[in-house]
Protein backbone atom coordinates (compact mmCIF):
# COMPACT_ATOMS: atom_id res chain seq x y z
CA UNK A 1 0.00 0.00 0.00
CA UNK A 2 1.54 3.32 -1.05
CA UNK A 3 -0.86 5.75 -0.01
CA UNK A 4 -3.32 6.01 2.32
CA UNK A 5 -5.83 9.00 3.41
CA UNK A 6 -9.05 9.26 5.38
CA UNK A 7 -11.12 12.24 5.05
CA UNK A 8 -12.51 14.12 7.67
CA UNK A 9 -15.25 15.76 5.39
CA UNK A 10 -16.12 12.09 3.97
CA UNK A 11 -16.82 9.03 5.58
CA UNK A 12 -14.83 6.84 3.53
CA UNK A 13 -11.39 5.72 3.36
CA UNK A 14 -9.18 5.56 0.90
CA UNK A 15 -6.51 2.54 0.28
CA UNK A 16 -4.55 2.39 -3.17
CA UNK A 17 -2.20 -0.55 -4.02
CA UNK A 18 0.40 -0.15 -7.05
CA UNK A 19 1.92 -2.44 -9.09
CA UNK A 20 5.06 -1.07 -10.78
CA UNK A 21 6.10 -0.41 -14.81
CA UNK A 22 8.05 -3.71 -15.54
CA UNK A 23 10.78 -2.50 -17.36
CA UNK A 24 12.31 1.02 -17.25
CA UNK A 25 10.16 3.49 -19.61
CA UNK A 26 7.43 1.43 -20.42
CA UNK A 27 3.70 2.00 -20.03
CA UNK A 28 2.18 -1.21 -17.96
CA UNK A 29 1.89 0.42 -14.13
CA UNK A 30 -1.21 -0.63 -12.31
CA UNK A 31 -2.83 1.47 -9.72
CA UNK A 32 -6.04 -0.44 -7.85
CA UNK A 33 -7.94 2.36 -5.80
CA UNK A 34 -9.88 0.45 -2.42
CA UNK A 35 -12.63 2.70 -0.68
CA UNK A 36 -14.36 1.35 2.29
CA UNK A 37 -16.86 1.36 3.73
CA UNK A 38 -17.67 -0.37 0.58
CA UNK A 39 -20.19 1.20 -1.75
CA UNK A 40 -20.75 3.57 -5.19
CA UNK A 41 -18.03 5.37 -5.96
CA UNK A 42 -16.65 7.18 -8.80
CA UNK A 43 -12.66 7.53 -9.77
CA UNK A 44 -10.77 9.87 -11.49
CA UNK A 45 -6.90 9.87 -12.24
CA UNK A 46 -5.41 13.05 -12.26
CA UNK A 47 -7.38 15.50 -15.16
CA UNK A 48 -8.99 12.16 -16.45
CA UNK A 49 -12.82 11.89 -16.93
CA UNK A 50 -14.58 9.99 -13.81
CA UNK A 51 -15.15 6.49 -14.22
CA UNK A 52 -16.82 3.32 -11.85
CA UNK A 53 -13.96 1.11 -12.60
CA UNK A 54 -11.56 1.14 -9.27
CA UNK A 55 -8.34 0.01 -11.67
CA UNK A 56 -6.30 2.86 -13.81
CA UNK A 57 -3.75 0.28 -15.83
CA UNK A 58 -1.24 1.49 -18.72
CA UNK A 59 0.68 3.93 -16.19
CA UNK A 60 3.52 5.40 -16.66
CA UNK A 61 6.08 6.04 -13.40
CA UNK A 62 5.45 8.74 -11.54
CA UNK A 63 2.87 11.23 -9.20
CA UNK A 64 -0.66 10.72 -9.87
CA UNK A 65 -3.76 12.32 -7.73
CA UNK A 66 -6.24 10.15 -7.31
CA UNK A 67 -9.67 10.97 -6.63
CA UNK A 68 -13.18 9.32 -4.90
CA UNK A 69 -16.40 10.85 -5.24
CA UNK A 70 -19.33 9.69 -3.46
CA UNK A 71 -22.17 10.53 -5.74
CA UNK A 72 -24.80 9.57 -2.93
CA UNK A 73 -23.67 12.24 -0.01
CA UNK A 74 -21.98 14.35 -3.15
CA UNK A 75 -18.40 14.34 -0.95
CA UNK A 76 -15.17 14.24 -2.78
CA UNK A 77 -11.35 13.18 -1.64
CA UNK A 78 -7.92 12.86 -3.09
CA UNK A 79 -4.59 10.92 -2.44
CA UNK A 80 -1.26 11.26 -3.82
CA UNK A 81 -0.10 8.14 -5.34
CA UNK A 82 3.52 7.43 -7.04
CA UNK A 83 3.41 4.57 -9.79
CA UNK A 84 7.36 3.73 -9.29
CA UNK A 85 10.08 1.82 -12.40
CA UNK A 86 13.06 -0.45 -11.94
CA UNK A 87 16.37 1.71 -12.78
CA UNK A 88 17.46 1.32 -16.56
CA UNK A 89 19.31 -2.16 -17.26
CA UNK A 90 22.55 -1.67 -18.65
CA UNK A 91 25.35 -4.15 -19.36
CA UNK A 92 28.59 -3.26 -19.71
CA UNK A 93 32.09 -5.37 -20.45
CA UNK A 94 34.36 -4.93 -17.14
CA UNK A 95 37.30 -6.79 -18.78
CA UNK A 96 38.11 -9.22 -20.98
CA UNK A 97 40.86 -11.77 -21.63
CA UNK A 98 42.91 -13.39 -24.47
CA UNK A 99 44.27 -16.82 -23.29
CA UNK A 100 47.27 -16.48 -26.02
CA UNK A 101 45.25 -16.46 -29.03
CA UNK A 102 43.82 -19.40 -28.68
CA UNK A 103 40.20 -18.78 -26.74
CA UNK A 104 39.02 -15.61 -25.16
CA UNK A 105 36.46 -14.73 -22.41
CA UNK A 106 34.78 -11.64 -20.86
CA UNK A 107 33.29 -10.53 -17.75
CA UNK A 108 29.94 -8.53 -18.10
CA UNK A 109 28.82 -5.97 -15.25
CA UNK A 110 24.60 -5.71 -14.63
CA UNK A 111 23.02 -2.36 -13.27
CA UNK A 112 19.38 -1.80 -12.71
CA UNK A 113 16.81 -4.17 -13.74
CA UNK A 114 15.13 -6.73 -11.29
CA UNK A 115 17.55 -9.23 -10.19
CA UNK A 116 18.15 -12.39 -11.54
CA UNK A 117 19.72 -11.71 -14.24
CA UNK A 118 20.19 -14.29 -17.55
CA UNK A 119 22.92 -13.61 -19.77
CA UNK A 120 22.98 -14.49 -23.71
CA UNK A 121 25.60 -14.38 -26.00
CA UNK A 122 26.60 -14.76 -30.35
CA UNK A 123 28.88 -13.97 -33.01
CA UNK A 124 28.01 -10.36 -34.56
CA UNK A 125 25.89 -11.53 -37.47
CA UNK A 126 24.58 -14.70 -35.98
CA UNK A 127 20.73 -15.44 -35.78
CA UNK A 128 20.18 -17.26 -32.69
CA UNK A 129 21.81 -16.98 -29.11
CA UNK A 130 23.31 -18.76 -26.93
CA UNK A 131 23.12 -19.17 -23.48
CA UNK A 132 26.17 -18.69 -20.71
CA UNK A 133 26.63 -19.87 -17.02
CA UNK A 134 26.55 -16.77 -15.91
CA UNK A 135 28.00 -12.51 -16.16
CA UNK A 136 31.42 -14.51 -16.76
CA UNK A 137 31.56 -15.87 -20.47
CA UNK A 138 34.59 -18.08 -22.02
CA UNK A 139 35.62 -19.90 -24.55
CA UNK A 140 34.87 -17.29 -27.36
CA UNK A 141 36.95 -16.79 -30.56
CA UNK A 142 39.81 -14.27 -30.31
CA UNK A 143 39.52 -12.20 -33.17
CA UNK A 144 35.96 -12.00 -33.47
CA UNK A 145 33.20 -9.69 -32.73
CA UNK A 146 30.45 -10.65 -30.22
CA UNK A 147 27.23 -9.15 -28.95
CA UNK A 148 25.86 -10.08 -25.65
CA UNK A 149 22.55 -9.16 -23.87
CA UNK A 150 21.38 -9.51 -20.17
CA UNK A 151 17.51 -10.66 -19.38
CA UNK A 152 16.25 -9.86 -16.07
CA UNK A 153 13.37 -11.54 -14.10
CA UNK A 154 10.66 -8.97 -15.55
CA UNK A 155 11.66 -10.06 -19.08
CA UNK A 156 13.21 -6.45 -19.53
CA UNK A 157 16.44 -6.80 -22.27
CA UNK A 158 19.80 -4.80 -22.18
CA UNK A 159 22.28 -5.42 -24.85
CA UNK A 160 25.81 -4.56 -25.21
CA UNK A 161 26.79 -4.55 -29.35
CA UNK A 162 30.11 -5.18 -31.47
CA UNK A 163 32.37 -6.32 -28.46
CA UNK A 164 35.83 -7.53 -30.16
CA UNK A 165 37.38 -10.20 -28.57
CA UNK A 166 41.06 -8.58 -29.49
CA UNK A 167 43.79 -10.90 -30.71
CA UNK A 168 47.42 -10.50 -29.66
CA UNK A 169 49.32 -8.33 -32.88
CA UNK A 170 52.44 -7.03 -33.27
CA UNK A 171 51.97 -3.58 -35.13
CA UNK A 172 54.63 -2.50 -37.53
CA UNK A 173 55.78 0.95 -39.04
CA UNK A 174 57.75 0.37 -41.76
CA UNK A 175 59.56 2.80 -43.54
CA UNK A 176 61.81 2.16 -46.85
CA UNK A 177 64.78 3.99 -48.41
CA UNK A 178 66.09 3.17 -51.49
CA UNK A 179 69.88 4.27 -50.47
CA UNK A 180 69.69 2.99 -46.83
CA UNK A 181 67.62 0.02 -46.73
CA UNK A 182 64.38 -0.58 -44.84
CA UNK A 183 62.98 -0.22 -41.09
CA UNK A 184 60.53 -2.40 -39.16
CA UNK A 185 59.07 -0.21 -35.64
CA UNK A 186 57.40 -2.62 -33.37
CA UNK A 187 54.82 -2.34 -30.91
CA UNK A 188 52.30 -5.05 -29.52
CA UNK A 189 48.53 -4.91 -27.97
CA UNK A 190 49.79 -7.42 -25.34
CA UNK A 191 50.52 -5.68 -22.10
CA UNK A 192 52.09 -8.49 -20.52
CA UNK A 193 55.46 -6.89 -21.05
CA UNK A 194 58.11 -7.17 -21.11
CA UNK A 195 57.59 -8.58 -25.39
CA UNK A 196 60.39 -9.71 -27.23
CA UNK A 197 60.77 -10.18 -31.38
CA UNK A 198 62.65 -12.00 -33.69
CA UNK A 199 62.65 -11.92 -37.30
CA UNK A 200 62.61 -14.50 -40.44
CA UNK A 201 64.44 -14.52 -42.56
CA UNK A 202 67.36 -12.85 -39.99
CA UNK A 203 68.02 -10.25 -41.78
CA UNK A 204 68.57 -6.39 -40.54
CA UNK A 205 69.90 -5.12 -37.32
CA UNK A 206 68.01 -4.75 -34.30
CA UNK A 207 69.01 -0.87 -32.86
CA UNK A 208 66.96 -1.60 -29.98
CA UNK A 209 64.30 -4.36 -28.77
CA UNK A 210 61.71 -2.73 -30.65
CA UNK A 211 63.28 -1.62 -34.03
CA UNK A 212 64.95 -3.63 -36.80
CA UNK A 213 66.74 -1.32 -39.32
CA UNK A 214 68.77 -2.14 -42.31
CA UNK A 215 66.23 -4.27 -44.09
CA UNK A 216 66.29 -5.52 -47.54
CA UNK A 217 63.19 -5.51 -49.97
CA UNK A 218 61.04 -8.78 -48.74
CA UNK A 219 58.51 -10.22 -46.86
CA UNK A 220 59.73 -11.18 -42.92
CA UNK A 221 57.76 -13.03 -40.43
CA UNK A 222 58.19 -11.69 -37.05
CA UNK A 223 57.49 -13.62 -34.00
CA UNK A 224 56.31 -11.75 -31.02
CA UNK A 225 57.11 -13.49 -27.50
CA UNK A 226 55.26 -12.06 -24.04
CA UNK A 227 56.42 -12.09 -20.37
CA UNK A 228 54.19 -15.42 -20.21
CA UNK A 229 55.97 -17.00 -22.99
CA UNK A 230 52.74 -16.64 -25.32
CA UNK A 231 53.66 -16.29 -29.03
CA UNK A 232 52.03 -14.93 -32.06
CA UNK A 233 53.52 -14.92 -35.29
CA UNK A 234 52.54 -12.22 -38.39
CA UNK A 235 53.82 -11.50 -41.78
CA UNK A 236 55.01 -7.83 -43.54
CA UNK A 237 56.36 -6.76 -46.26
CA UNK A 238 59.25 -4.90 -46.93
CA UNK A 239 59.94 -2.83 -50.41
CA UNK A 240 60.17 -0.23 -52.50
CA UNK A 241 57.29 0.40 -54.82
CA UNK A 242 54.96 -1.58 -56.00
CA UNK A 243 53.12 -0.27 -59.15
CA UNK A 244 50.11 -1.67 -60.54
CA UNK A 245 49.62 -1.14 -64.05
CA UNK A 246 46.31 -1.52 -66.02
CA UNK A 247 46.34 -0.51 -69.87
CA UNK A 248 43.42 0.02 -72.29
CA UNK A 249 44.62 -0.51 -76.14
CA UNK A 250 43.55 2.31 -78.83
CA UNK A 251 40.94 0.80 -81.21
CA UNK A 252 40.26 1.87 -84.92
CA UNK A 253 43.18 4.16 -85.04
CA UNK A 254 41.78 6.25 -82.68
CA UNK A 255 43.46 8.37 -79.77
CA UNK A 256 41.28 6.07 -77.43
CA UNK A 257 44.03 4.25 -75.44
CA UNK A 258 44.58 4.51 -71.32
CA UNK A 259 47.40 3.66 -68.82
CA UNK A 260 46.46 3.41 -65.53
CA UNK A 261 48.99 3.43 -62.71
CA UNK A 262 48.50 2.73 -58.58
CA UNK A 263 51.80 3.21 -56.57
CA UNK A 264 52.89 2.07 -53.34
CA UNK A 265 55.93 4.31 -52.10
CA UNK A 266 57.04 7.03 -49.88
CA UNK A 267 55.05 10.63 -50.47
CA UNK A 268 54.80 12.34 -53.20
CA UNK A 269 55.60 10.37 -55.95
CA UNK A 270 56.49 12.05 -58.88
CA UNK A 271 55.24 10.82 -62.51
CA UNK A 272 56.77 11.72 -66.12
CA UNK A 273 55.54 10.16 -69.34
CA UNK A 274 58.29 10.53 -72.08
CA UNK A 275 59.68 13.06 -70.01
CA UNK A 276 57.13 15.57 -69.59
CA UNK A 277 55.77 16.10 -66.14
CA UNK A 278 52.41 14.74 -65.86
CA UNK A 279 51.27 14.19 -62.20
CA UNK A 280 51.79 13.78 -58.39
CA UNK A 281 49.64 11.29 -56.16
CA UNK A 282 49.32 7.36 -55.11
CA UNK A 283 47.57 7.05 -58.41
CA UNK A 284 47.53 8.59 -61.92
CA UNK A 285 45.77 8.09 -65.29
CA UNK A 286 47.00 8.76 -68.61
CA UNK A 287 44.35 8.99 -71.18
CA UNK A 288 43.47 9.86 -74.73
CA UNK A 289 46.46 7.66 -76.30
CA UNK A 290 47.48 6.41 -78.85
CA UNK A 291 49.15 3.81 -80.72
CA UNK A 292 52.40 3.64 -79.95
CA UNK A 293 55.22 3.08 -77.10
CA UNK A 294 55.30 5.38 -74.16
CA UNK A 295 57.92 5.91 -70.97
CA UNK A 296 57.01 6.04 -67.74
CA UNK A 297 59.22 7.08 -64.98
CA UNK A 298 57.92 6.98 -61.15
CA UNK A 299 59.90 8.64 -58.58
CA UNK A 300 58.85 8.64 -54.75
CA UNK A 301 60.67 10.95 -51.53
CA UNK A 302 62.68 7.53 -50.21
CA UNK A 303 64.41 7.74 -53.72
CA UNK A 304 63.26 5.29 -55.51
CA UNK A 305 62.59 4.86 -59.17
CA UNK A 306 60.77 3.01 -61.64
CA UNK A 307 61.08 3.35 -65.70
CA UNK A 308 58.08 1.89 -67.49
CA UNK A 309 58.09 1.24 -71.00
CA UNK A 310 54.36 0.58 -71.85
CA UNK A 311 53.35 -0.51 -75.73
CA UNK A 312 49.72 0.44 -77.10
CA UNK A 313 49.68 -1.13 -80.40
CA UNK A 314 45.68 -0.53 -81.66
CA UNK A 315 43.44 -3.71 -80.56
CA UNK A 316 41.22 -3.23 -83.52
CA UNK A 317 42.49 -1.95 -87.06
CA UNK A 318 40.18 -0.95 -89.40
CA UNK A 319 39.76 -3.82 -92.46
CA UNK A 320 40.37 -3.82 -96.13
CA UNK A 321 39.18 -6.51 -98.78
CA UNK A 322 37.96 -7.70 -102.06
CA UNK A 323 35.22 -10.03 -103.18
CA UNK A 324 34.21 -11.04 -106.88
CA UNK A 325 31.08 -12.91 -107.17
CA UNK A 326 29.02 -13.41 -110.44
CA UNK A 327 25.47 -13.75 -109.37
CA UNK A 328 21.86 -14.29 -111.71
CA UNK A 329 20.15 -11.13 -110.80
CA UNK A 330 20.53 -7.98 -108.40
CA UNK A 331 23.18 -9.11 -105.01
CA UNK A 332 22.08 -6.97 -101.67
CA UNK A 333 24.81 -5.92 -99.38
CA UNK A 334 24.29 -3.97 -95.84
CA UNK A 335 20.44 -3.85 -97.03
CA UNK A 336 21.71 -2.31 -100.23
CA UNK A 337 21.02 -3.56 -104.01
CA UNK A 338 22.82 -3.89 -106.59
CA UNK A 339 21.62 -4.76 -110.01
CA UNK A 340 24.47 -4.22 -112.70
CA UNK A 341 27.73 -5.51 -113.33
CA UNK A 342 30.19 -3.09 -111.61
CA UNK A 343 32.98 -2.31 -108.78
CA UNK A 344 31.54 -1.47 -105.71
CA UNK A 345 33.19 -0.37 -102.83
CA UNK A 346 31.12 -0.64 -99.73
CA UNK A 347 32.08 0.84 -96.17
CA UNK A 348 30.89 -2.04 -92.77
CA UNK A 349 31.13 -1.01 -89.16
CA UNK A 350 31.40 -4.10 -86.65
CA UNK A 351 30.30 -4.11 -83.21
CA UNK A 352 33.15 -2.10 -81.80
CA UNK A 353 32.68 0.71 -84.26
CA UNK A 354 35.44 -0.02 -86.83
CA UNK A 355 34.99 0.47 -90.32
CA UNK A 356 36.32 -2.09 -92.82
CA UNK A 357 36.45 -1.54 -96.61
CA UNK A 358 34.98 -4.08 -99.25
CA UNK A 359 35.29 -3.41 -103.13
CA UNK A 360 32.87 -5.73 -104.66
CA UNK A 361 34.28 -6.96 -108.79
CA UNK A 362 29.91 -7.83 -109.50
CA UNK A 363 29.51 -9.36 -112.86
CA UNK A 364 25.73 -9.74 -113.06
CA UNK A 365 23.68 -11.91 -115.47
CA UNK A 366 20.61 -12.47 -116.19
CA UNK A 367 18.72 -15.24 -117.64
CA UNK A 368 16.94 -15.58 -121.00
CA UNK A 369 13.61 -14.65 -122.08
CA UNK A 370 11.35 -17.61 -120.77
CA UNK A 371 8.77 -16.50 -123.88
CA UNK A 372 7.64 -19.34 -126.08
CA UNK A 373 6.23 -19.13 -129.45
CA UNK A 374 2.92 -21.84 -130.33
CA UNK A 375 2.31 -22.47 -133.67
CA UNK A 376 -0.51 -25.89 -133.53
CA UNK A 377 1.21 -28.58 -132.17
CA UNK A 378 4.89 -26.70 -132.48
CA UNK A 379 6.36 -24.93 -129.39
CA UNK A 380 9.66 -22.65 -129.90
CA UNK A 381 11.45 -20.60 -127.75
CA UNK A 382 11.73 -16.86 -128.40
CA UNK A 383 15.61 -16.65 -126.76
CA UNK A 384 18.37 -18.01 -129.41
CA UNK A 385 21.83 -19.36 -128.42
CA UNK A 386 21.04 -20.17 -125.30
CA UNK A 387 21.10 -23.91 -123.66
CA UNK A 388 17.30 -25.61 -124.10
CA UNK A 389 15.95 -28.55 -122.06
CA UNK A 390 12.34 -29.27 -122.83
CA UNK A 391 9.98 -30.75 -120.01
CA UNK A 392 6.45 -32.19 -119.74
CA UNK A 393 4.45 -30.65 -117.07
CA UNK A 394 2.37 -33.33 -115.53
CA UNK A 395 3.85 -35.17 -114.13
CA UNK A 396 7.27 -32.26 -114.23
CA UNK A 397 9.90 -34.81 -116.42
CA UNK A 398 12.39 -34.01 -118.14
CA UNK A 399 12.17 -35.25 -121.80
CA UNK A 400 15.10 -36.64 -122.92
CA UNK A 401 17.07 -34.84 -125.97
CA UNK A 402 14.39 -32.63 -126.16
CA UNK A 403 17.25 -29.51 -126.32
CA UNK A 404 16.30 -27.81 -129.75
CA UNK A 405 15.07 -24.23 -129.97
CA UNK A 406 11.91 -25.81 -130.94
CA UNK A 407 9.75 -28.64 -129.63
CA UNK A 408 7.59 -30.94 -131.42
CA UNK A 409 5.38 -33.23 -129.11
CA UNK A 410 4.77 -36.60 -129.91
CA UNK A 411 1.33 -36.30 -127.42
CA UNK A 412 -0.74 -34.40 -125.84
CA UNK A 413 -0.28 -32.60 -122.88
CA UNK A 414 1.49 -29.63 -121.28
CA UNK A 415 5.20 -28.45 -122.00
CA UNK A 416 7.34 -25.98 -120.78
CA UNK A 417 10.84 -24.98 -121.55
CA UNK A 418 13.92 -24.79 -119.12
CA UNK A 419 16.44 -21.79 -120.91
CA UNK A 420 20.25 -21.47 -119.33
CA UNK A 421 22.86 -18.96 -120.21
CA UNK A 422 25.79 -18.02 -118.45
CA UNK A 423 24.89 -20.39 -115.98
CA UNK A 424 21.66 -18.47 -115.41
CA UNK A 425 18.46 -20.59 -115.86
CA UNK A 426 14.67 -19.57 -116.10
CA UNK A 427 11.52 -21.96 -117.18
CA UNK A 428 8.74 -20.92 -119.19
CA UNK A 429 4.78 -21.08 -118.47
CA UNK A 430 3.49 -24.54 -119.12
CA UNK A 431 1.86 -24.92 -122.86
CA UNK A 432 -0.68 -27.33 -123.76
CA UNK A 433 -0.84 -29.01 -126.61
CA UNK A 434 -3.50 -31.07 -127.39
CA UNK A 435 -4.28 -31.28 -131.32
CA UNK A 436 -1.78 -33.97 -131.91
CA UNK A 437 -4.70 -36.94 -133.99
CA UNK A 438 -4.03 -40.60 -134.58
CA UNK A 439 -2.50 -39.69 -138.36
CA UNK A 440 -0.06 -36.83 -136.52
CA UNK A 441 1.39 -40.06 -134.58
CA UNK A 442 1.90 -42.04 -137.33
CA UNK A 443 3.36 -39.55 -139.53
CA UNK A 444 5.76 -39.29 -136.84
Amino acid sequence: MLGYYASAQCSFNINTQMAPVLCHGESNGILVVNVSPVGTYNFQLGSGALQSNNIFSGLNAGSYWVKVQDPTLNCTDSVLVAVTEPNPLVISAASSTNNCNQSGSIQLNTNGGNTTFTYEFRELGATSWNTASGSTISSLDVGLSYEFQCIDNNGCYSNLLDTFIEAYTTVISSSFSCTGGGQFILSSNNSNTPITHSISPAYGTFTNPNQIDGLAVGTYTVTSTDASGCSWTNAYPMGNQNITKVVSFPTCMNSNGNIYLAVVGTAPINYTLNGVNSGTGNSINFSNLASGTYTIQVSDAAGCSTALIVPLPNAYLPSTSSLSQTSCGPVYINGLPYSSTGVYTQTLTNAIGCDSILTLNLTIYYPPSNLVNQNGNSLSAVASGVAYQWMSCNPFQIISGANSQTFLPTQNGQYAVILTQNNCSDTSTCYAVNGLTVNDFDDQ
